[in-house]
């Protein structure tokens, strides 16, 4: 939640560091053939741009208390008005240069991010 590196264990876990996501084979028996034979369980990857890498953030932050720094909406004007929009609408609320998702943003947290994209 927090958009910080980690590394998943598993089957069809997914690991992220920088700008790449990573993840296991879903099978068990596959993911088993491949620790036995020493080689690492990973299925695929994916580099990830900096406008995804962006909104990834934003769409972890509406999730948490914490929000996002007003600063990663990149705010144009249509964005801004946005902003308002959602603020006046009740969905977002501005704290200290955060803007956090209220109970009601929380039930279209996944949409949010979506309304600041580049």
């Amino acid at each position: 939640w927090r958009h910080v590196p980690y590394l998943a264990i598993g089957p069809g876990a997914h690991s992220f560091k920088d700008d790449r996501r990573w993840w296991n084979r879903r099978s068990v028996e596959g993911y088993c053939r491949s620790l036995e034979r020493g080689e690492p369980p990973v299925e695929g990857s994916e580099n990830l741009s900096p406008e995804q890498l962006r909104l990834e953030k934003l769409y972890l932050g509406f999730r948490t208390d914490d929000g996002v720094p007003l600063g990663e909406l990149n705010l144009t004007p249509g964005t801004s008005e946005v902003l308002k929009r959602l603020i006046r609408s009740r969905y977002l609320r501005n704290m200290k240069g955060r803007v956090v998702a209220t109970t009601r943003g929380y039930l279209i947290a996944d949409r949010l991010p979506l309304m600041f994209a580049d």
